[in-house]
């Protein structure tokens, strides 16, 4: 006998649809990984506030480095423990989501307003966040709030996580080769709550608005390696500056690196390589990826012409002056030989739980915003 779902979407398989719609059950080990992820944001959250200088490490100098390594190879292990995702979906959870779905228009519109955000965000952190905890503290109860109030009207992931995160982007730039799929403890059945969903299917993800012209993903992939070396050449804020100066400094030129990168993107996609488009998108996120951590690395052992801005701990005195060639050298190789060659069966960051078609309480059901 068919199941009312496979009546409704005969096209979905036995395995996509699960067993008579028996929601997946996740681990519980992934909810103590969750509130301990939590507490320790609250923890940087005051120490950002009451010991400015441990929470400012805390946040640039070890989080957001690890990021991007994390996002290369284990892009679902974030999304499984992001605090901020935890925020966006406590809405859900707690019964007063509105539960829209999300329409395409409206998530390319989101997705277009993450890439802006990221592209605000980064600058400022030479202006005012690298060295002012109480600026960063506040720039992440921004982030919460906006999180949790984006998931009181669309459901689960597709507002925050999907859609407006400023992260996500970076996921989708670097994430292309995940080297394990990991199961998915925020969603134990599946309601379509966005039509492409970055966790089972970041391939469409990276395509979304890019149909007879360029996509959010693909413009920051076109523009994001010169955007990321030239901040590396801005230093931060110190009262010796003028105010202005430096503010038209920090965002004008990883602002005029981006308008470089995104040019030779444009000559090399639309007129040299034209069908080369996923080769050149693996290329420029690779070159990204790799000029972050030549710079990163260096910086933070204090290795910096910019010292001590990104600096973790001063191991100068006792590394050799080559060791920072040496950390350059095996990252980019590891980065190189991981992201560059063809993805070949792309496995999807998580494991897509079995969908869910309950009518009356499936946000797919509901219309469109």
């Amino acid at each position: 006998m068919l199941t009312d779902t496979q009546r409704e979407h005969p096209s979905l398989t036995p395995g996509e649809i699960g067993e008579e719609n028996t929601p997946s059950v996740p681990s519980p080990a992934w909810s103590w990984v969750q509130a301990a992820l939590l507490v320790l944001g609250l923890a940087i959250f005051a120490g950002l506030l009451w010991l400015p200088t441990l929470g400012l490490h805390a946040v640039w100098n070890v989080l957001i480095p690890v990021a991007p390594l994390l996002f290369v190879f284990f892009p679902g292990l974030w999304r499984n423990i992001c605090p901020l995702a935890t925020f966006a979906l406590l809405p859900r959870k707690l019964g007063f989501s509105v539960q829209r779905r999300m329409s395409s228009r409206t998530n390319q519109a989101l997705r277009w307003g993450a890439v802006a955000a990221l592209l605000l965000i980064v600058p400022l952190r030479h202006v005012i966040l690298d060295v002012s905890g109480p600026a960063t503290a506040g720039l992440l109860v921004m982030a919460a709030a906006v999180a949790f109030s984006i998931g009181c009207v669309f459901d689960w992931k597709s507002g925050w996580c999907s859609s407006l995160c400023p992260v996500q982007p970076v996921e989708l730039l670097y994430g292309r080769r995940p080297l394990v799929e990991f199961q998915n403890p925020r969603c134990s059945s599946c309601v379509n709550c966005t039509q492409i969903c970055n966790d089972s299917d970041p391939e469409r993800a990276r395509a979304v608005g890019d149909h007879g012209g360029m996509g959010p993903l693909e413009f920051l992939t076109a523009g994001f390696p010169g955007f990321i070396w030239a901040w590396f050449q801005v230093p931060n804020f110190r009262p010796e500056y003028s105010r202005l100066d430096h503010t038209l400094e920090a965002f004008g030129l990883p602002l005029l690196g981006f308008l470089l990168s995104a040019l030779l993107y444009n000559l090399l996609r639309y007129r040299l390589l034209p069908n080369e488009g996923k080769a050149l998108g693996r290329l420029f996120a690779t070159v990204a990826v790799v000029v972050y951590y030549w710079y990163r690395l260096p910086f933070l052992v204090g290795f910096s012409p910019t010292a001590p801005d990104g600096m973790l701990v001063d191991l100068t005195q006792w590394l050799p002056g080559w060791a920072p060639y040496l950390m350059r050298a095996l990252t980019s190789i590891l980065l190189v030989l991981w992201l560059l060659p063809h993805e070949r069966g792309q496995r999807p960051w998580l494991v897509r739980p079995p969908y869910s078609y309950e009518r009356g309480t499936s946000a797919a059901h509901l219309p469109p915003t």
